[in-house]
């Protein structure tokens, strides 16, 4: 099964269009409410330790990007 490049989650009740983007070997996810009030690249990194955690490109997201990058790993693994 192939992933999707573009695809809709929800996030307190507002519809979020989620673009996936390939850069060289990085992935990113562009996501984008219909109003456009939310408009921000979300990524997984790896930490130190060498677990993953999402973050939002530019950093200044962290909260944001952990709360609708898990509504992507679910979109995805479904």
């Amino acid at each position: 099964m192939s992933t999707p490049t573009n695809f809709t989650v929800w996030y307190q009740e507002k519809e979020l269009q989620v673009q996936l983007v390939r850069t060289g070997k990085q992935v990113l996810y562009r996501v984008l409410s219909a109003d456009q009030q939310l408009a921000f690249f979300l990524t997984r990194a790896q930490d130190a330790e060498g677990s993953f955690f999402w973050t939002s490109i530019p950093e200044g997201r962290q909260q944001l990007a952990e709360e609708i990058g898990v509504l992507i790993e679910a979109y995805l693994l479904s």
